[in-house]
């Protein structure tokens, strides 16, 4: 659970194990299960304060009730950017993410029902 300003580069990250002494590197946690966008860092960090506080079942029922087949969605976010023209990429994301959970959500905050927010 974090939370980046640049998803696309933080993806990057994991898969290549640029920090040999992350969990991610140490665990072989290589995919992306779950995202969520938001407006503002505040709202993300919010955010990852909350689920980083519930327990692991909660946390693997939030990702069953978003990706219940736990599909790598690294694919899908790289794709989605891809086509996003004329923005530079943080601009991008953030607006991809937030429009992707806009089109369902009413909040900007952790939405635990909304199937586009993951």
């Amino acid at each position: 659970t974090g939370f980046t300003t640049d998803l696309v580069t933080r993806i990057r990250e994991h898969s290549t194990k640029r920090n040999p002494d992350s969990f991610t590197a140490r665990y072989g946690v290589n995919q992306l299960v779950y995202y969520q966008g938001f407006l503002s860092i505040a709202e993300a960090e919010q955010a990852e304060k909350y689920i980083k506080g519930k327990t692991r079942a909660w946390k693997k029922a939030l990702i069953d009730r978003h990706n219940s087949k736990w599909k790598d969605l690294s694919f899908e976010v790289k794709s989605a950017l891809d086509e996003v023209q004329g923005s530079r990429r943080l601009s991008a994301e953030h607006s991809y993410l937030h429009h992707q959970c806009r089109k369902h959500c009413s909040s900007s905050a952790v939405s635990d029902s909304c199937a586009a927010c993951s």
